[in-house]
């Protein structure tokens, strides 16, 4: 189980923020990419394994109380609305169920760059 799994009340903390105090944040801040783990990213797509239909992962801009930016990532499920029209509905943990059982995770893979940019890399 990966390590950097949040709960659902972190992750609609972050995201509400983001919706609240996003654009001022990016004003004041020079935010180029984010960094995200490999292990972590495959823990995600492992739980798509037993998904049907095409397999999508849903990333959330998120900022911390420490004003830090986030990235909350989810995995989908393809499903039907009552008018026939095909969406991807997030795979979320009930928040009783803390961090999530196995196939419903809220993962929190990441780190902005800066700070943790490739002072090399011509895309910063």
């Amino acid at each position: 189980m990966s390590k950097n799994k949040i709960t659902l009340n972190t992750a609609e903390e972050w995201t509400t923020k983001w919706r609240g105090e996003g654009r001022d944040f990016l004003a004041k801040n020079k935010l180029n990419a984010f960094l995200i783990p490999a292990e972590d990213l495959m823990e995600v797509l492992k739980e798509l394994k037993v998904e049907k239909g095409q397999k999508y992962v849903r990333a959330y801009l998120g900022l911390t109380e420490d004003n830090t930016a986030k990235l909350a990532i989810v995995g989908t499920e393809e499903a039907t609305d009552a008018k026939g029209n095909t969406y991807y509905k997030d795979l979320l943990p009930k928040k009783e169920d803390g961090i999530g059982v196995e196939g419903e995770g809220i993962y929190d893979l990441t780190s902005p760059c800066p700070p943790d940019c490739d002072p090399t890399s011509p895309l910063v």
